[in-house]
């Protein structure tokens, strides 16, 4: 076959024709590719392929076409606007069409890389006259991309235009149409839709040889009588007789054949009920123009015939509401019975088909959605038969179309434990909601007193915070109803209901004494000097400094057991080391210590992928050989539990992270690949991975690349993600948590591209797509995290826009939440890892500096506190001054959580007391260039002995509350030491003796014996009253205080009397 192309190996054609023609192109329907037969043929005049170059041989239907495909991206053909481009793998999951060749073609495809959504492609070299026929390709079987649609077509008449889904089949789809030359080029469109570039995976045009092709048609798709089909040819014919036609349960009425040319009719009388079908089989016919080229067989044409008197089964689709939150039964009923009916019969989208049942004329199945949106159900013409004998298939039925609005989902995140009344849960839904409120929730023993939302634009309305109250030490539950909330982009989806997260509260719940804001601060500053107020914060201004606080007043008196200082948790005080840890360990190493004198240090090795050294001092390692396979040489990560060790790696680089499990680091095996942890989508990973011991749950903090162009950022983004897992490798979702840094600017709306370098041999592929976003952005990456008693911590890389890059330090108070920028240090690339061991913080680097520091507590800091034990506003008794600091140590069984034992002074020698008050002073000289910034004071004071009864009961110190529901008010039960009603009767000489506890008394309350004549005025006994009188009140030996009370007369038929305690 002569083998013409626009492309060789070592010439392209990029010429510019100028006033490209454009004749209509009639294309045929679009085809699912299937492999090298799918192919035309003819002379060729261009085989482009955009992704990958071939050659081909034994294609076309004839099984002996030859193809040199010459890879072309958009940037080599002749195009406008002018264009770059790129090219990526189709990622179809078939393994082969058959042929090596046709599959490296069909398995990739070029894309423009400068934003261009549509444009015009000339094809030259065409003769004036002459028809061609024009194939293209289009093929992405990525899921983020597959349902992508590109049209191409000829630019002048809209109907000339034909789709081409990218992810249709296994090998995507195309199209053949065909066109005569009215000048030397042809233009041919492309056009996205909906999606940023360009895209196309082959293109080829041949000269069209001329062969006569038939197209069989009639006006209808059942008849009841004889009826007339159209024969069109695409040129003149002739040789054209009944007896050259192929017909089933059928014949063509003699004689009623008539035409000539290309346009030809005839008679057809059906034989029986049932499908009559037609077809010109190939060479039947010859052309008339000199070529004597022969038609290829015509489609197959079919008609229903239905005789008079019959009927066709007519299906019927029907549910019981247009719109479910739920799988959902459909009924199916025919006009009468038919049989044959299987699940495959249904053409059904965004759903599965299931349980089809019934027999007959009626039948149900169940209809279970994927997505949220529209479900569309049909049964096609020709699925069932009837039973009736008339042997007729079925007509087309109704589509029937039903919303599926799934309920919003919801979690709820938080401490397992609570040392104190008030902590935080958190709510994350998938989308973004409406409506709620704080009094939505159902708490068990508490209440929310605060809610609050976070999240940025696309994040916006999906992550809340909750502040929680308990009402007393044990279990408080708590749990969102379904129904609370609205989903924001459809409103009548509501929420489904929460899971009940459970914290248990061990606050002793006495009175506490914080100074935390600004506001507080200010309130209680009696004095002070050398100190600036900012953010809630005192920051010395010069070496020495001090604060002096006002007395805080109590009407009862309160122990006070300790005073406890928090510092700011910048954590500036580090200090530039010469490298620390394993010599050997290359790249981006892992530092991981497990407990004091039993430090790991993870890093590239000689014989790639990473490997394992051990040390007991931060000193001298000792190397344990291979911990990863050699293929797999980027770990970002490592984790422990109970005596595993969860090593995650990159796989590519900068994607995906991948988790091996090993329960021994020394032995040089390495441990069991579990494979993919966490599939994500944003492209970006370098993660973190934390386990928390507030939750248990394993956190993976990773970038996000969708906001920026990576690739010009140091692989780094402003934006990174959050996901938590219970056993560190299976339930990571994307977008689980509120993104714990968000330092985007604006969005533009444009979408940009880039390529990543990794992705062979991946299941991922080019291009990776961004969001451009202005102005410039700085990028934070390659993420390490610690935490130091509550506080947590991040470092990263720090791409300054514009700058150089450094390392960054974000800080939060809780995992949840968005992190500070609290600083930065050093200078290049970081790639950060950081831990505790030998009582001191590292922070190890790619550079030739590290660090090291004592933690984030600033040494230089003395305070007392003082008692007013009389109540006169002046402090009695003063503790010493004692110098306060924080220390650390490993916390059992979590190799990233640092224990803290709180800079504070044990105040119980102090006496009881109606005041406090407390003093610090700060040597700002201590550490060089390092500032202790105070951040809170808290006194915490022992709990009243009715609260410690309340705690004991596991109830509410409440004094009007009743716990048991026995009748009796908590304070009463507490201060009498009673647990049923007392027998208030008087004895036979008119006495009645009543007890206050000695805890009662210590706390302060007292017991009156109050009587009434009418229930509306109450007097209360003394030692004067009558007819009830005190007449006693003794102190026994254990503390408690017994009252006598004397009954001496009676003013009516009737006398009141009730206790009160207070």
């Amino acid at each position: 076959m002569k083998l013409n192309t626009l492309f060789s190996a070592s010439t392209i054609l990029l010429g510019l024709v100028t006033a490209a023609t454009a004749a209509p192109i009639i294309w045929q329907a679009a085809q699912h590719a299937t492999g090298k037969s799918d192919l035309i043929e003819g002379s060729i005049i261009l085989s482009a392929s955009g992704g990958s170059g071939a050659s081909i041989t034994g294609g076309g239907s004839s099984g002996t076409s030859t193809y040199a495909f010459t890879k072309a991206n958009y940037a080599d053909l002749t195009f406008t606007p002018v264009v770059t481009s790129n090219d990526a793998t189709a990622s179809s999951t078939t393994n082969s069409t058959g042929d090596t060749n046709f599959d490296q073609i069909i398995d990739s495809f070029s894309y423009t890389t400068s934003g261009t959504a549509a444009g015009a492609q000339t094809i030259s070299g065409l003769t004036p006259g002459q028809r061609y026929r024009l194939q293209i390709f289009f093929n992405d079987q990525r899921s983020a991309t597959s349902s992508r649609v590109m049209s191409y077509g000829d630019g002048e008449s809209s109907p000339n235009t034909v789709n081409l889904t990218a992810g249709a089949g296994n090998w995507g789809q195309y199209a053949i149409g065909t066109f005569t030359a009215d000048g030397n080029s042809q233009q041919l469109t492309h056009k996205a839709n909906g999606f940023a570039n360009l895209h196309y995976t082959a293109l080829l045009v041949v000269e069209d040889e001329s062969v006569p092709l038939a197209t069989l048609s009639t006006t209808t798709t059942s008849v009841s009588a004889p009826f007339t089909v159209t024969l069109t040819f695409s040129e003149a014919i002739t040789g054209l007789a009944e007896n050259d036609f192929s017909v089933s349960n059928g014949s063509i009425q003699p004689g009623s054949l008539s035409g000539s040319g290309t346009d030809w009719s005839m008679l057809v009388t059906p034989t029986s009920n049932g499908d009559v079908t037609i077809q010109l089989p190939a060479n039947s016919v010859t052309d008339t123009d000199g070529e004597n080229n022969q038609n290829p067989a015509s489609d197959i044409l079919s008609i229903t015939y239905v005789a008079p008197g019959s009927e066709q089964p007519t299906p019927t689709l029907s549910t019981a509401g247009n719109s479910v939150t739920s799988a959902f039964t459909v009924n199916l009923t025919f006009n009468e019975a038919v049989t044959g009916l299987e699940l495959s019969d249904f053409d059904v989208q965004n759903a599965s088909l299931s349980n089809l049942s019934g027999n007959g004329s009626n039948y149900t199945l169940l209809v279970t959605p994927e997505e949220a949106g529209d479900v569309t159900l049909t049964l096609p013409a020709k699925r069932v038969t009837d039973t009736d004998g008339d042997k007729l298939t079925n007509t087309h039925s109704n589509t029937l179309v039903v919303n599926y609005a799934p309920p919003v989902p919801v979690a709820i995140y938080g401490p397992l434990t609570s040392p104190t009344p008030e902590f935080e849960v958190h709510l994350s839904f998938p989308e973004a909601v409406t409506g709620l409120d704080a009094n939505d929730f159902i708490v068990q023993n508490g209440k929310i007193t605060q809610l609050n939302s976070g999240g940025k634009r696309n994040f916006a309305k999906r992550f809340f915070c909750a502040t929680v109250q308990a009402n007393a030490p044990g279990a408080v539950q708590i749990s969102l109803p379904a129904g609370v909330v609205a989903s924001i982009s459809q409103a009548a989806r509501g929420n489904a209901a929460s899971n009940t997260f459970t914290t248990n509260c061990s606050a002793d719940f006495g009175e506490t004494w914080t100074i935390d804001t600004q506001e507080e601060w200010s309130a209680s500053q009696h004095s002070a000097s050398n100190l600036t107020l900012a953010n809630g914060m005192l920051e010395p201004t010069a070496d020495n400094a001090s604060f002096s606080s006002t007395v805080k007043s109590f009407t009862r008196k309160q122990k006070a057991l300790t005073i406890s200082f928090g510092q700011s948790p910048v954590w500036d005080n580090w200090t530039g080391v010469p490298n620390v840890g394993a010599s050997g360990a290359g790249d981006a190493t892992i530092l991981l210590p497990l407990s004091d004198k039993d430090y790991y240090h993870l890093g590239r090795g000689s014989t790639g992928g990473y490997h394992a050294w051990h040390s007991t001092d931060m000193v001298n390692w000792t190397h344990h050989g291979p911990i990863t396979a050699p293929v797999h040489r980027w770990v970002t990560s490592a984790e422990y539990k109970d005596g595993k060790f969860y090593i995650y790696v990159d796989h590519p680089n900068d994607h995906t992270p991948h988790l091996y499990i090993d329960d021994n680091l020394k032995d040089g095996i390495i441990g069991t690949f579990m494979g993919m942890a966490f599939n994500d989508p944003t492209h970006g990973s370098d993660c973190s991975v934390f386990r928390d011991n507030a939750d248990g749950l394993f956190h993976i903090i990773h970038e996000d690349w969708t906001p920026i162009k990576a690739s010009t950022h140091s692989w780094d983004s402003p934006l990174a993600g959050h996901t938590s897992s219970e056993d560190g490798f299976t339930g990571f979702q994307p977008a689980e948590h509120l993104p714990p840094i968000d330092h985007r600017t604006t969005p533009t709306g444009e979408i940009g591209t880039y390529t990543h370098p990794h992705v062979a041999g991946s299941h991922i592929s080019n291009p990776c797509e961004y969001e451009i976003h202005s102005p410039g952005q700085d990028a934070f990456g390659d993420w390490t995290s610690i935490k130091v008693g509550s506080q947590y911590y991040l470092f990263a890389d720090y791409d300054v826009h514009g700058a150089g890059i450094k390392c960054a330090r974000f800080t939060s108070s809780s995992i949840y939440k968005e992190f500070t920028l609290a600083g930065s240090l050093g200078g290049g690339h970081p790639d950060p890892t950081v831990g505790f061991a030998e009582g001191q913080f590292y922070l190890i680097t790619q550079q030739s500096t590290d660090y090291i520091s004592p933690g984030p507590w600033v040494d230089g800091v003395e305070a007392r506190a003082g008692v007013d034990t009389d109540g006169d506003g002046t402090v009695d008794q003063w503790t010493t001054w004692q110098n306060v600091q924080e220390s650390y140590d490993h916390t059992p069984g979590y190799a990233r959580v640092v224990s803290t034992t709180p800079a504070q002074i044990d105040l119980s020698a102090l006496p009881e007391g109606f005041g406090f008050q407390f003093e610090f002073r700060i040597d700002n000289t201590v550490v060089s260039g390092v500032s202790p910034i105070i951040d809170k004071v808290s006194m915490q004071f022992k709990p009243s002995r009715f609260q410690q009864w309340a705690n004991d009961e596991e109830t509410t110190a409440i004094p009007a509350a009743d716990h048991n529901n026995n009748g009796l008010a908590n304070v009463i039960e507490f201060a009498l030491g009673i647990t049923q009603l007392p027998d208030l009767h008087p004895d036979a000489d008119g006495k009645l003796a009543l007890t206050v506890t000695e805890a009662g008394l210590q706390d302060g309350y007292s017991l009156d014996l109050e009587y009434s004549a009418d229930m509306q005025t109450w007097h209360r006994a003394t030692a004067n009253s009558s007819p009830i009188k005190q007449v006693s009140a003794t102190t026994q030996t254990n503390g408690d205080l017994t009252l006598s009370f004397q009954f001496v007369e009676t003013v009516s038929h009737h006398l009141f009397w009730r206790l009160r305690v207070h």
